[in-house]
């Protein structure tokens, strides 16, 4: 204790007054004595060291224990007493005055006129005029004088709260009872504590005081059950600590107990089978009641500011009990010491701030526990409960932090990726063989004190309308993990496409959180699959028409025609067409067989349908197609140049060997010539 040295002055000047002077010491004398140490010493309120190391026990042997501890105190005589009040209730708020007891005036505590001494154990319910009781003053206060008059001699009691906290008598159901105010009931009732430990009969020109339920008669005073009630429902106040500590340190030299240890109360003066329990709200209990709730906070470096959170303290059960808070490191409480209750009679709960500073502008983590004891000291209310109760523990910490690393490679920091996706055929869907991933790459701090990432959104920069991203978006990716990116697309034109992505990053939703971007570009080329170019399905008139049109064109490996390239001779040629003519037809019924000359695509070379056919559009030009007839793909349905590759073709069938026109030509015969003459007469197709 830090005025040990003092308090142990104080006692020397204390024992030669006694030793020179009679009792009662003329109290100016004890003052100056007293002065010299009690001047300087700073108020910590607390009992020395090892005050109560003889009170061990429970029940009546505590009560025993306690009553020999604070026994033989020094005693005033009832005048001494008037000038020990003028300081020790004295108004913190006005050296020259005093607060009254019930109705909390402070008035002058010069002018006696004003006030008087208040037994608040009265007279007739057992206090001697002439003991040690008659000028204690632990239990003697200072009171209007008619305030004091309607109190009279009555018991204490109504429920907390009584008169909307007001002060004056009621009917608690055993008659008319004093209810002292809510300033005062929970003040009153430890006094009254003290008064049945302090006074057994021992004491010369005494009597055994004790309280009891209702309104009890003799020497005996009421209502315990109320005072029990008011001990918890409003703690020990400072004024009461430092009315203590005075009383102690300056005049009397003993302490009310019930105000250093409250807790002493249930085991005392109720049982010893206290059912309370206590938890923090949020955080998970074991199976001796304790309980305990980790808070972690984090904010990027440079933006720790102090953080306060709000904590729930729950009691269940339905007893009262006095509970401690202590805190370690780098973590403070609202709620601290160990004079803090929960109420009898119900279940109960407050709620408190914790609040700890961070690291400062480096990174780094603070951290520190709020421990949270049930002081009570019984044991038989079962597991968990009462003394059995085990302490509950908020762990706090905070984390400041790098930023994330955001990364499309795991190795480097890559803010940007080109993907070249290869080619894809016309009208199919693809699923790319690249992946992509994005990273939250390590700090040079570590990975510990590197912040989470969050992807915000995708957005297309360069609309390209081929891909669809799904399900990518994602918070807190730790560092050191990545992510994976699935998406896919469709190929419905021929041609080369391109399409740029911003990713919108930041740190995790934490103060000094940042925002940044990478950038994705892709691209892939839409090629012809085997000759289907109007994606109907089947390689059909429109797409042999296609071909015939791309004749005579230059082709290299960057040309979105370099598939109709199909000798690989860098220009698309009849020798180009004629192969893709033989190309098989795709169908939902299977392939068929498709030759120079097959007009009609039933898969065979025939007379009747493909030549008449034929004949019928001689001489058409312009936008005709080999599907017209227009076989070696000049623009014009010929005799000499397609005529002959018709009839060198006739008969032939799937089945057969494909015929391919050359650049040689047959002489055909007089009769076909003839007969295709005829025929043309009789049969125009016409698209």
């Amino acid at each position: 204790m830090q005025n040990s040295k003092l308090s142990a002055l104080s006692n020397v000047y204390a024992a030669a007054a006694r030793i020179f002077f009679p009792k009662p010491l003329t109290l100016g004398l004890f003052c100056f004595l007293t002065a010299i140490a009690g001047s300087t010493k700073a108020q910590l309120y607390e009992p020395p060291a090892g005050y109560y190391s003889t009170a061990t026990g429970t029940g009546s042997v505590l009560e025993s224990q306690l009553h020999n501890i604070i026994d033989d105190h020094f005693e005033f005589s009832y005048n001494g007493a008037r000038a020990v009040i003028e300081v020790i209730d004295r108004d913190p708020n006005n050296s020259n005055n005093i607060w009254l007891t019930y109705n909390q005036q402070s008035v002058s505590s010069s002018n006696y006129s004003l006030w008087n001494r208040e037994h608040t154990w009265p007279r007739s319910k057992g206090i001697g005029s002439s003991g040690a009781d008659n000028s204690d003053v632990h239990q003697l206060r200072p009171a209007n004088f008619q305030v004091n008059s309607d109190r009279g001699n009555l018991h204490f009691g109504g429920a907390y709260g009584s008169l909307g906290g007001n002060f004056g008598p009621l009917n608690d159901g055993n008659g008319t009872v004093w209810y002292p105010g809510d300033w005062d009931a929970g003040h009153i009732a430890r006094q009254q504590f003290y008064v049945q430990v302090r006074y057994d009969g021992s004491d010369g020109a005494t009597n055994d005081l004790e309280l009891a339920n209702g309104t009890p008669s003799g020497n005996r005073l009421g209502d315990l059950a109320r005072l029990i009630e008011w001990h918890f429902a409003a703690p020990v106040s400072e004024f009461e600590r430092r009315r203590n500590d005075l009383i102690y340190d300056d005049y009397q030299r003993n302490r009310n107990p019930f105000i250093d240890h409250p807790e002493f109360a249930w085991s005392v003066f109720v049982d010893q089978a206290n059912d309370s329990r206590i938890e923090v709200a949020g955080g998970t209990t074991n199976g001796n009641g304790g309980s305990t709730l980790n808070i972690q906070e984090r904010a990027i470096f440079g933006n720790t500011s102090p953080i306060t959170r709000s904590v729930t303290l729950n009691k269940s059960g339905l007893d009262g009990t006095y509970y401690s808070v202590e805190t370690s490191g780098d973590v403070e409480s609202s709620l601290t010491g160990n004079r803090n209750a929960f109420r009898s009679s119900q279940t109960d709960s407050t709620s408190f701030t914790v609040e700890i500073d961070g690291p400062g502008f480096g990174v780094g983590t603070t951290s520190g526990t709020v421990t949270i004891n049930n002081l009570d000291i019984t044991e038989q209310g079962g597991a968990g409960r009462g003394a059995n109760d085990g302490d509950d523990v908020i762990n706090v910490s905070y984390t400041a932090l790098d930023h994330a690393q955001p990364s499309f490679a795991s190795n480097s920091d890559s803010s940007s990726r080109s993907i070249d996706l290869g080619d894809f055929f016309v009208g199919s869907q693809y699923t790319p063989g690249t992946s992509i991933e994005l990273f939250n790459r390590e700090s040079f701090v570590g990975a510990e004190l590197t912040a989470n990432l969050d992807l915000d959104a995708i957005l297309e920069t360069d609309a390209g309308d081929k891909f669809s991203f799904s399900n990518d978006l994602f918070n807190d990716l730790a560092p050191n993990e990545s992510r994976s990116f699935s998406f896919d697309g469709t190929s419905d034109e021929i041609g080369t496409f391109t399409a740029q992505y911003e990713f919108q990053v930041s740190d995790e939703d934490i103060a000094g959180e940042e925002s940044s971007s990478l950038t994705l570009s892709l691209s892939f080329d839409v090629v012809a699959q085997r000759g289907d170019f109007s994606i109907s399905g089947n390689i059909d008139d429109i797409d042999i028409d296609f071909y015939s049109g791309q004749l005579g064109q230059l082709v290299d490996a960057e040309s979105e025609l370099r598939e109709l390239d199909l000798d690989a001779d860098g220009m698309i040629t009849l020798a180009d067409h004629d192969l893709h003519v033989t190309t098989l037809v795709q169908t939902t019924a299977g392939g068929e067989g498709t030759l120079i000359g097959d007009l009609n695509l039933d898969g065979n070379v025939d007379v009747l349908s493909d030549a008449f056919a034929f004949v019928g559009n001689l001489g058409l030009s312009g936008t005709v197609g080999y599907a017209d007839g227009d076989l070696n793909a000049d623009g014009t349905v010929n005799v000499l140049g397609d005529g002959f590759r018709l009839v060198n073709n006739l008969g032939q069938s799937a089945n057969g060997s494909a015929s391919v026109a050359t650049s040689s030509i047959p002489e055909p015969g007089c009769l076909v010539v003839s007969t295709l003459s005829f025929t043309g007469l009789c049969l125009r197709r016409r698209r």
